[in-house]
């Protein structure tokens, strides 16, 4: 059985992999790190969170507006 070629799709998929592997293990280790309290001044409400739930709600509004984005470019492409 013959060893399969490295093509670009995998080279670009395990750099993918890695450098999220690596993005992951960096959040765990600041959200780790600062467990304390914040207060947070949003509109009306000032409540206090952990620096955690900060980090982890920016990074999860962060994920979904690209995936959002994401979309909207590749339904443009489809159209065109």
């Amino acid at each position: 059985m013959a060893t399969p070629e490295p093509n670009d799709k995998n080279v670009v998929g395990n750099l993918k992999l890695i450098v999220g592997l690596i993005a992951v293990a960096l959040v765990a280790i600041i959200a780790l790190q600062n467990t304390d309290e914040q207060e947070v001044n949003l509109l009306w409400a000032s409540p206090k969170i952990s620096v955690t739930f900060l980090v982890v709600i920016t990074i999860a509004l962060t994920v979904v507006g690209q995936w959002l984005l994401g979309a909207v470019l590749r339904r443009r492409r489809k159209k065109d």
